[in-house]
């Protein structure tokens, strides 16, 4: 390599090494903020309105971040970068403003009010919406669609439940008509002589809710899923002082997030929907491990303590879990610090992967072995990885759908819906995730021909869409899902010149950008002629960077890629977010995770220099 390169690469390596060093907090974790649209502190500010707490969280500021965020023609954007808003955002943003006494009188408020009636009102909206528009004081109760909570009585029902419906909509499933039932009969407590039934199912609701929350009061981790029970807990008659609801509200204050001051502005506050300290820690152990920092360096084992503080060591409820017979049901980890019952196989895949830079550490081998025996319980019968339910419906190659519950009127709408319901409201194993658990795998020394290798790898193969490459179920989209599959499969020993390898790595190649960068715009989900296309972004280069290095990409393609990551590095060492987003389900369809931003390019500049690249 080329003396001048080196020192050149060497300086960025080691600013980027110091910049994560420096968002290290002292417990050893690493934490930032997941950001999202407003809708997420527009339902959290009904919520704090119903439950009449509203001023113990100084929403001023949180009401100028709502207007501020207030696009030109009314509306409110759905996500970041969200330019033509939605009635749904639209509507949960007004209702959450109205939700903390703002005056539906003022201009803002009027242009919004504007916008929902355009758009057909609050009628038009999903039946989740719809609620929180109720909560807030907006529409009648009785408008609302009377759920059926019979069904909770059944046995074995949520059992069922969860062989078909992934864990976030089945915590919705659950709370949502609880909510319902108590807007509709102003929180009354059904009386057992007068309707035995009807306080059943009260009593039943109540106590699977307080069954599932976290130790720490959350529900799942998220915003969304704890103020929605602490709202249904409430709505059936339980008061403000019980200690489920205390303890849910006593959380709460860990997703907001200060705003940077702007010049001549107030100082504004946001929600988010959730945080990922787990995540974030894992991602940063790794990446500096992998970029030449000493496993043993102090700072990286307070990192590695945080993350054996969060491993799941209670058992997950089966509903959520579903595992198979003899599987764990604790020992993998949350992408959360504090969702105890809730551990997903791509946070517990990232975990592994820093524990094996760090093995030689104390206490870290016990931990890996536990993790390890619990991911591979949750490995599907089709070979791939689900998120966090065993066992649910297949997913074909590419594309499925996402999104809320819309009510459909026409009879082929209606029969789409339900034919795609298993797999929009379900948690199918996926391929961008099964590729970064490979890869996770193939760290720790798990190769070709292992059976469970071979299944993963199998399975990856018949998700190859038309185009050549992989669908981006987390990822956005096809490039850095396939940059993680060519990482994965490198890393388990399969045979890197296959045809179906060098399609994929022709195809990437052929999609990079004038810059020298790689992007893809959400907008290839809607329409396939974008996939691969979008503004260069220094997570989705540094992704592709590694992957073709690990396969064999095009030198000239490598470093210029490189070079869009030399020019990209902030005076902090760390990297602008740029067009990059991920993806989730409903109601948080993109956001963006500002630490794996910081890591992506480090591990590409780390593997150029390993593999003596010579920008």
């Amino acid at each position: 390599m080329n003396p001048d390169a080196q020192s050149e690469l060497d300086r960025a390596i080691s600013r980027a090494q110091q910049g994560i060093f420096a968002k290290q907090s002292p417990d050893g974790a690493w934490r930032s903020a997941d950001v999202a649209g407003p809708p997420t502190t527009g339902w959290a500010l009904v919520a704090l309105g119903y439950l009449g707490v509203a001023e113990q969280f100084d929403v001023a500021g949180a009401v100028r971040f709502l207007l501020f965020r207030q696009l030109p023609d009314g509306s409110f954007p759905d996500y970041p970068g969200d330019e033509t808003g939605s009635l749904a955002a639209t509507a949960a943003c007004y209702a959450g403003l109205y939700a903390v006494g703002t005056d539906p009188n003022l201009p803002a408020m009027q242009r919004a009010w504007a916008v929902i009636n355009r758009k057909g009102g609050f009628s038009a909206t999903d039946p989740v919406t719809q609620t929180f528009v109720a909560a807030a004081g907006l529409i009648s109760p009785m408008a609302l669609l009377d759920v059926p909570m019979g069904w909770m009585l059944i046995p074995g029902i949520r059992l069922l439940i969860g062989q078909r419906i992934n864990t976030a909509f089945q915590l919705i499933l659950s709370a949502l008509p609880g909510l319902i039932r108590g807007l509709r009969e102003r929180r009354a407590v059904p009386v057992p002589a007068d309707n035995l039934c009807a306080w059943m199912e009260r009593e039943n609701l109540i106590r699977y809710l307080k069954s599932v929350q976290d130790p720490s009061g959350n529900w799942l981790g998220t915003l969304f899923h704890t103020t929605l029970c602490a709202m249904t807990l409430y709505a059936l008659g339980l008061p403000r002082n019980d200690p489920a609801i205390t303890r849910a509200l006593a959380y709460v204050p860990k997703w907001r997030y200060d705003l940077p001051a702007l010049p001549g502005q107030e100082r504004m506050w946001s929600f988010v929907p959730y945080n990922s300290e787990t995540w974030d820690t894992a991602l940063c152990v790794s990446a500096l491990v992998h970029s030449g920092m000493a496993p043993d360096d102090v700072r990286i084992g307070r990192g590695v303590a945080y993350m054996l503080s969060t491993q799941g060591k209670l058992p997950e409820p089966r509903e959520w879990q579903n595992p198979p017979c003899g599987a764990p049901r604790s020992g993998g980890w949350a992408f959360e610090e504090s969702n105890t019952y809730n551990l997903d196989c791509d946070s517990t895949s990232q975990v592994l992967r820093a524990l094996a830079y760090t093995s030689t550490l104390s206490s870290v081998p016990e931990a890996t072995q536990e993790g390890l025996a619990w991911l591979a319980g949750m490995q599907n019968p089709d070979g791939g990885w689900p998120s966090f339910t065993y066992g649910q419906a297949s997913k074909p190659a590419g594309p499925f759908p996402l999104g809320t519950f819309v009510p459909k009127d026409a009879l082929l709408d209606i029969l789409s819906m339900v034919g795609s319901a298993f797999l929009t409201f379900g948690d199918p194993a996926t391929e961008d995730l099964t590729g970064r658990v490979l890869q996770a795998l193939g760290k720790l020394g798990h190769r070709l021909p292992d059976p469970r290798i071979e299944k993963g790898v199998a399975f990856v193969r018949s998700q190859i869409f038309d185009n050549g490459v992989w669908w981006g179920r987390w990822e956005c989209n096809f490039i850095p899902s396939s940059a993680y599959i060519l990482l994965g499969l490198a890393a388990v020993g399969e045979d890197v010149s296959a045809p179906y390898i060098r399609r994929a790595v022709a195809w990437i190649e052929a999609h990079q950008n004038e810059d020298g960068g790689f992007g893809e715009s959400i907008d290839s989900y809607g329409n396939l002629a974008y996939a691969g296309i979008g503004q260069s972004n220094p997570y989705v280069t540094g992704l592709v960077v590694s992957a073709l290095l690990a396969v064999g990409g095009t030198a000239t393609i490598i470093d210029n890629a490189v070079r869009f990551l030399l020019t990209t590095q902030r005076a902090d060492g760390l990297w602008p977010g740029m067009g990059y987003t991920l993806v989730m389900n409903a109601p948080v369809p993109f956001y963006k995770i500002p630490t794996d931003v910081w890591t992506a390019p480090l591990e590409a500049l780390a593997d150029y220099r390993t593999r003596g690249g010579g920008v």
